[in-house]
């Protein structure tokens, strides 16, 4: 729907509250700061019927208004195409947001976009409201998404769009069903005893249908009598509306032409039947639960038959071919679906709906037979780019290799089959197997270069420069990217170059060209910033912060970890978010924020971030643990080398190299500082690493070997390799690493400067550290050595650390130990000396007792917090 907003209605009960807000959200856009309004509740509860009566209140303010279908697979931008009817080429997210940003600009007044039924909406409709949330409060734009949050589950991917929904421009209006007092005047009113109506809830729908047919008084009875009435009627008004019944929105008018018996009549009987409203041309029953009462008393047989004459109706038209997959599907009609499932991915594909992508590809896949070959590799290949997107990285290298397989079978000339092998070896170093990768590119130039000069070539040398940077061959990554550059510059291709330079930037870092390489990777950003290309904008950006990360420049990289982590939000690339995560935990490690650290890391070992990323969190958390004292380090650590060698690349390899080789020092086992840290400094060496490099050879001078300092060295590092040790813990100060001041304050002869060191120890928790510093003061006489002290850790309101609250309260819901270890990544051991600790804590014997603990301090607080002023 779409005009000035000139809707009429019956008078709402009982939502002047909302109308009220909704009318505060319209004067503030008047003035050119715009807002969200989220309309929440049940089916039947009255959000569309709000919206109608907001949009008939609105004076000067122009409406458009879409409606998400409940669909097989939506379809791409559906609710935006359906406001946007004349603007061409909406297809992907991009475009819908320029269009909704020119027409809240066009004046006068501003605009309410309206979304109805918006949890059916697809994954780019939802990208472009995550925009549009972040940008309204600058526009003359009211924002209006009404959605039933039943249907939205944790893993919905409206959830993205909510998260970034924040902030005093974003108002969410749940509605309830009506009063006891509001029924019981409606049931007054009608002459009805009010307790006929108790069962209902306050469900407006509900309560109008039983109103209107009295002898229904529960919604399943209500549900019946919807049915009853339509049975009532004559067979071509039945048949008419058991075709529109299995339409999920509303119809034009013409789609009945041809399908049911005079049309005007039948269409007449429904519409005084009350049980359909017919506006601008289009028919749809007065609500979605009435049409799903219907569709669901249908026999299978029948819903079957009906599909197909629809379908043929909608071919008829040229209908969306999302919603003619949709009836194709359940007309049971493979062959349709085989003729519009492959532009009905594509649509998806080109919007980023990945989720709708693979479904689509899934329902065609299922008949090959009834597919080209062609058709059949470009379906795996949208597959496997939607699967990587949505992290199934072992079923995206699956479905990227069948269709290698397909073009290797049938045309191994065809430049798609170059296209195909560039997908898999994408995905095959996502999921650990770098010589498998390296081989399809490989095969890919072969297959590309005849051919000369490609975009598709250019990508093919770019991605060789990203498989050779990642593996240290930096010399090797320069020039590929290098060519790749200069060839996307001659064609043209902005994107490639832009991407080019990014591993370009990479290669020279690996060089220890610091200048070039920063100067390098801020054009690549520049650049992709201005092509508003977000998924290489994003990798980027975390390209940058990883490089500064490991030349020690923490403050630098957590800038630019702010940048990846926003647009990989804000447009759903959860794997680029999650290793950015990783990161910055890494990053607050070194800062000496090891809780803020660890509760980041053990999320993500609950998370499949892929082969190539998994190492990660795994070493980084086990570095925390091994320093404080926690068993589960070793196990950790030990998970995470196998996967970093898997990888076969150095930026995996080389941090858990190091944390070995650290682990091995707070062993005291000199032999294995040394094996393990001469492989650990070839491999930073590999890729110019130098905080890491640094790092090792620190401790490898510890273990009492000679070591030169390299060019580029860290101070902190090279200052305490030289035994200047206060100018080295100076120099950590500085940097803001704490963990490295104290080691090197503890070298001192001074008691209270080594003293000082074993402090800074204490309060970060680095018990295992601490302890081993404490021995060796003693052995070198240094003293008085201080005593342990516990480490400042926050507690909760019952005296608990963070985790010990945490994990009473899982033993609260019930679960065992095996189950919480699991649930937390943590060992059987580990979780049983925290219940111990608890019990300690709580002074009681039990974990019954701890829990009747636990759940009498949660009835307090719940008490307390609904005494204070102003709660509900």
């Amino acid at each position: 729907m779409t005009g000035s907003g000139a809707v009429t209605g019956p008078q709402l009960l009982e939502r002047e509250r909302e109308l009220a807000v909704l009318a505060a959200v319209v004067d503030r856009a008047r003035q050119g700061e715009g807002g969200v309004v989220l309309i929440t509740g049940e089916a039947g509860v009255g959000k569309t019927s709000l919206v109608r009566r907001f949009l008939a209140d609105a004076d000067g303010v122009r409406s458009r208004v879409g409606l998400a279908e409940d669909l097989v697979a939506a379809r791409t931008l559906g609710p935006l195409r359906e406001m946007f009817p004349d603007v061409r080429d909406l297809h992907e997210p991009g475009a819908a947001l320029a269009a909704v940003e020119a027409e809240a600009r066009a004046g006068p007044g501003p605009l309410a976009l309206v979304v109805d039924d918006a949890h059916l909406a697809d994954a780019a409709t939802f990208e472009v409201l995550r925009s549009l949330g972040r940008r309204a409060e600058t526009l003359p734009l009211v924002l209006v998404l009404a959605y039933r949050p039943d249907e939205v589950g944790a893993d919905h991917p409206m959830r993205r769009a909510l998260g970034v929904l924040v902030g005093a421009h974003v108002h969410r209006l749940e509605l309830h069903g009506l009063s006891e007092g509001a029924v019981a005047a409606l049931a007054e009113r009608s002459g009805l005893d009010p307790a006929r109506l108790a069962g209902l809830g306050g469900n407006p729908f509900y309560l109008t249908e039983v109103l209107a047919a009295p002898d229904s008084d529960l919604p399943g009875a209500v549900r019946d009598a919807i049915v009853g009435r339509v049975h009532g009627l004559p067979a071509p008004t039945r048949d008419l509306l058991e075709m529109l019944a299995l339409v999920p929105r509303d119809a034009d008018l013409g789609l009945f032409d041809g399908l049911a018996a005079d049309v005007t009549a039948s269409l007449e009987r429904a519409e005084r039947s009350g049980l359909v409203r017919v506006t601008e041309g289009r028919v749809a029953f007065r609500h979605d639960i009435a049409r799903r009462a219907l569709e669901a008393s249908l026999p299978q047989s029948r819903r079957v038959h009906l599909h197909r004459r629809i379908l043929g109706a909608f071919e008829d038209r040229r209908a969306d071919p999302a919603v003619l997959l949709h009836h194709a599907v359940l007309a049971s009609e493979d062959d349709a679906v085989a003729r519009h499932a492959p532009e009905a991915a594509r649509s998806a594909a080109h919007g980023d709906a990945h989720r709708e992508a693979v479904t689509i590809c899934g329902l065609a896949l299922r008949r090959p037979d009834l597919l080209t070959h062609a058709e059949q590799a470009e379906l795996h290949g949208i597959a496997a780019r939607a699967l990587y997107a949505a992290g199934r990285l072992p079923d995206a290298a699956r479905s990227a290799n069948r269709a290698v397989a397909i073009w290797e079978r049938r045309d191994p000339s065809d430049p798609q089959y170059g296209a195909a092998l560039l997908t898999s070896a994408r995905m095959q170093t996502m999921v650990a197997r770098p010589d498998s990768s390296l081989a399809q590119v490989r095969r890919a130039l072969e297959v590309l270069e005849p051919a000369g000069a490609s975009p598709l070539l250019a990508t093919a040398h770019e991605m060789l420069a990203n498989l050779q940077s990642i593996a240290g061959d930096s010399e090797s990554a320069m020039g590929s990217a290098e060519r790749a550059r200069a060839m996307a510059v001659d064609l043209g291709e902005r994107l490639i170059a832009a991407r080019s330079d990014m591993h370009l930037g990479i290669a020279l870092a690996g060089l220890g060209e610091d200048a070039e390489a920063l100067s390098t990777l801020r054009r690549s950003v520049e650049t992709l910033a201005l092509l508003d290309a977000p998924e290489p904008y994003a990798r980027a950006t975390g390209a940058m912060a990883v490089t500064l990360v490991w030349w020690g420049r923490v403050a630098e990289a957590l800038e630019w970890l702010d940048l990846t982590d926003r647009v990989a939000s804000e447009h759903g690339f959860d794997l680029l978010r999650l290793h950015g995560v990783a990161i910055r935990a890494h990053a607050h490690t070194l800062q000496g924020r090891w809780d803020a650290a660890e509760a980041a890391l053990r999320p993500l070992l609950q998370v499949d971030l892929g082969a190539a990323i998994n190492p990660l969190p795994l070493a980084f958390l086990g570095r925390i643990l091994l320093r404080r004292g926690d068993a589960d380090g070793d196990r950790l650590v030990d998970e995470a080398w196998p996967l970093a060698l898997a990888t076969g690349q150095v930026r995996r390899i080389a941090p858990v190299a190091a944390i070995r080789t650290e682990r091995a020092w707070l062993r005291r086992d000199p032999g294995a500082v040394r094996s393990l840290g001469e492989h650990a400094l070839d491999v930073a060496a590999q890729g110019h690493l130098r905080y890491l490099g640094g790092e090792v050879l620190r401790y490898l001078r510890r273990a009492g070997d000679d070591v030169e300092v390299f060019p580029g060295c860290p101070e902190g590092f090279a200052a305490g390799i030289r035994g200047d040790h206060a100018a080295s813990a100076a120099a950590w100060e500085e940097a803001g690493n704490p963990y490295e001041c104290a080691l090197e304050l503890a070298e001192s002869d001074d008691p209270a400067i080594a003293g000082r060191g074993v402090t800074i120890l204490d309060r970060l928790g680095a018990r295992a550290t601490a302890d081993r510093v404490r021995q060796d003061l003693r052995v070198r006489g240094v003293g008085p050595v201080p005593r342990r002290s516990a480490p400042a850790r926050a507690t909760t309101a019952l005296g608990l650390t963070p985790r010990q609250h945490e994990i009473l309260g899982l033993v609260a819901r019930g679960l065992t130990s095996p189950e919480i270890a699991d649930c937390l990544y943590l060992s059987r051991r580990t979780v049983d000396n925290h219940v111990a600790d608890v019990l300690a804590a709580l002074g009681v014997p039990s974990r019954r007792d701890a829990v009747a603990t636990f759940r009498r301090h949660e009835q307090s607080a719940r008490t307390l917090g609904s005494a204070e002023p102003g709660s509900e």
